[in-house]
């Protein structure tokens, strides 16, 4: 509880927000997303007089501007899908916010060049939750980990059976019932702007038997769908992108601290396991296992799927060497987001090589109230320089991202939620590039499985997708 003291102490007050209401290690995974419904209304009944359509063009706008600023010029997003098109009045206003991103940068082009910044290219993909990866078989509840660490049956908060139907319509530009959408002089424009599927959400799902027969479904609505447009005269492929492995820590008050709270006992420091924490890194390695299974089975089925659909998995944050080499043995991409792990704790101080250094550094650090602040950008605080590849070892030394190089995956770099986890692309490639080095310097082994890899190779593996994407 903070005092009167504190309330008046800018410093402890911006601390104890940014640490509630952002993906720092002292929250639950992302909490900050939470938040943004509370934003949203806010902006729209303050800012914009109860206009939600002004709203959503100036965060449209704002989008774009923020990828080109970042000098992104190519870009995969994730629109929100769970629930279909949510047509009111005629309109579905997740339609009209694609459009807008497909539509934005040709509007602001001419700035953009002015400045030399990129004119982005915004590709959509549609958005399905992750717990209906967990299903059970009453297809009401999936298996979760988020209240005791262990998987355990939770309520869904929407059913799941319909979802690839719509999803297979959604990819041809229809509604729920098969009607038309978009209009036919508008598919082309359509279908260069939404390509593919992201299934996402924060990783406290227990993927499941019944969990992976929806997400065969799931896949052959897309299959599908790619057909479907091939037929039609489109000629890229679509993608089926699946968050696995990530993780997700949860902090529970085992052993609750001893009252009366104060700043200093319960904000003053960063948290350690202490019986608190409860990771799940051996759920998060089963289900990269199921997934892998469940996508060699669907293709084994289908001779011509390669040529229609690329698939990807996003963060695989506890990937291992074993599961890296099954993913390169099926040929599928894999996404990596260094300071979104960090941010979220999916990739923990525990795990990194000087957890004992940094979190000697971080407790002096904050033992300044005036310092709370910086945690809201904790990648930033850990590693301030990403071009020192010393720094940026003792803190990634032990990420993931050095099993999949060794056996060949082909990996992209991503931001997650560029907004929430401060992850901007141009420093993802640099932390990238400075781990390569610090692995040649350092382990012998690197340099000999990989003795051809290039710093630049997450352009040239973002090159190969976009060509594959686009048919070429």
């Amino acid at each position: 509880m903070l005092t009167d003291e504190d309330l008046n102490d800018p410093s402890t007050v911006d601390g104890t927000l940014e640490r509630l209401l952002t993906g720092t290690p002292f929250t639950e995974f992302d909490s900050v997303y939470a938040f943004r419904g509370i934003a949203d209304e806010y902006l729209r009944t303050q800012v914009y007089r109860g206009d939600a359509h002004a709203l959503d063009v100036a965060g449209c706008q704002a989008a774009v501007l923020e990828l080109a600023a970042a000098r992104t010029a190519h870009v995969e997003v994730s629109a929100g899908f769970v629930g279909g098109w949510q047509i009111e009045g005629g309109v579905s206003s997740r339609l009209e916010r694609i459009k807008c991103l497909a539509r934005m940068p040709r509007e602001l082009a001419p700035a953009l060049l002015k400045r030399h910044w990129p004119v982005p290219a915004v590709r959509v993909l549609l958005m399905t939750a992750t717990a209906e990866l967990g299903l059970t078989q009453d297809g009401a509840h999936y298996l979760s980990t988020e209240r005791t660490g262990a998987c355990e049956p939770a309520a869904l908060s929407h059913r799941a059976d319909t979802v690839p139907k719509a999803v297979r319509l959604a990819l041809l530009g229809r509604k729920e019932d098969g009607a038309p959408l978009v209009e036919e002089a508008g598919l082309t424009e359509f279908f260069d702007a939404v390509v593919g599927i992201d299934t996402a959400g924060p990783e406290v799902t227990c993927f499941s038997a019944e969990g992976m027969r929806h997400y065969g479904r799931l896949l052959d609505a897309v299959y599908e769908a790619a057909k479907a447009r091939r037929a039609a005269g489109w000629q890229g492929r679509l993608l089926v992108h699946t968050h696995a492995g990530e993780g997700f820590a949860t902090y529970y008050s085992r052993t609750p601290p001893a009252q009366p709270w104060t700043r200093e006992r319960i904000f003053g420091g960063i948290p350690l396991a202490d019986g608190n924490a409860i990771g799940n890194a051996d759920t998060a390695h089963a289900n990269i296992r199921m997934l892998l299974d469940a996508v060699a089975a669907f293709r084994a089925e289908r001779a011509d799927v390669g040529d229609l659909m690329i698939f990807r998995f996003g963060h695989v944050t506890h990937a291992d060497p074993q599961l890296a080499q099954r993913l390169a043995q099926e040929g599928i991409e894999a996404d990596v987001n260094l300071d979104s792990n960090i941010s979220t704790g999916a990739y923990s101080l525990q795990m990194m090589p000087d957890s004992r250094g940094l979190q000697f550094e971080l407790e002096r650090y904050l033992s300044f109230r005036g310092n709370n602040f910086a945690l809201n950008d904790f990648p930033a605080l850990l590693i301030p320089r990403p071009d020192d590849d010393t720094g940026v070892g003792r803190v990634l030394g032990n990420a993931a991202l050095k099993y999949l190089l060794q056996a060949g995956v082909r990996v992209l770099l991503g931001s997650d939620g560029a907004g929430v986890e401060h992850a901007e692309l141009p420093r993802q490639y640099a932390l990238a590039a400075n781990l390569i080095r610090h692995w040649r310097r350092t382990d012998p082994w690197f340099s000999q499985a990989a003795p051809d890899l290039k710093e630049d190779v997450f352009v040239e593996n973002a090159r190969r997708h976009l060509r594959e994407m686009a048919g070429e």
